[in-house]
């Protein structure tokens, strides 16, 4: 026939892929990636606790301008 050539292909001739050399420590994932945003979360958590403690003794007019400029700058980052 025309056209039509042999077969090459035999288990002889077929190889197997190389075995995976990969160790489960190549595939770590680092605990705590070093990142900005963790840091600057970190510090939030910081000054926001510093806040909390101090929050009753402080007086009702700083209070409420504290409270004000959140408000404000909650407002204003979405958009209202």
């Amino acid at each position: 026939m025309k056209g039509l050539e042999p077969s090459t292909f035999t288990l002889a001739t077929c190889s197997s892929p190389p075995p995976n050399t990969c160790s489960d420590n190549d595939l770590a994932i680092s605990e705590t990636p070093p990142d900005s945003k963790n840091d600057s979360a970190q510090n939030a958590s910081v000054e926001l606790a510093s806040i909390t403690a101090a929050w009753p003794s402080l007086p009702e007019t700083i209070r409420a301008r504290i409270l004000g400029i959140v408000e404000g700058a909650t407002a204003a980052g979405s958009g209202s």
